[in-house]
């Protein structure tokens, strides 16, 4: 446990901001766990799109219309090359090189777990926050992890809604990697 604890500090991996958006409040912890983070973002979107996996659903509509919202909203967000984010199942067959996000997961699951078997996590509403958990994934192997919390809304279409799946973003896959001496912390909050 100190020596993974060590490791993460060790590369800058632990980012806390808060961003305000008219009053409401996004907590984010982001972890790196492994160097190349931006190069295996590059690799895995080559052909100009990337897959995210969506679980869980937080709203009473139509899961369709939450991947579609997810998804536009990353694609929005993501401060690199343009890249267009493509939701993809959980279950079957799933790229080696995904972003899960993951709504209102329990509390003790973690990247790890997201990227080994994201279905197999229970989603469900808490009540006054909405709990956001991303991980970047290679394989079974989490790159890098992003904890968000945001006021529950109730429709995918909120702005706040959108505006905390872009401070995921921001953070799952850094502009200056934390393994080259960036601090991560590129927040414009």
């Amino acid at each position: 446990m100190k020596r993974s604890l060590h490791f993460l500090i060790g590369i800058g991996a632990l980012t806390i901001t808060g961003c305000d958006y008219y009053g409401r409040t996004e907590a984010v912890r982001a972890y790196y766990h492994r160097p190349g983070i931006e190069q295996t973002f590059t690799y895995g979107a080559r052909d100009g799109t990337f897959p995210a996996v969506v679980v869980g659903n937080p709203f009473a509509g139509e899961k369709a219309a939450l991947d579609r919202a997810v998804v536009d909203a990353m694609s929005e967000a993501y401060r690199g090359a343009p890249t267009r984010f493509i939701a993809t199942p959980a279950d079957g067959a799933r790229p080696y090189i995904r972003i899960v996000m993951l709504f209102d997961p329990p509390i003790t699951a973690n990247g790890g777990a997201a990227c080994r078997n994201p279905s197999a996590l229970p989603s469900a509403p808490t009540g006054e926050r909405m709990r956001i958990l991303a991980a970047f994934c290679s394989g079974d192997d989490v790159m890098s992890d992003v904890v968000a919390s945001a006021p529950a809304v109730t429709s995918p279409g909120d702005p706040v809604f959108r505006r905390a799946v872009a401070a995921v973003m921001r953070d799952i896959v850094p502009i200056q990697s934390p393994d080259q001496g960036g601090n991560c912390a590129n927040n414009t909050c």
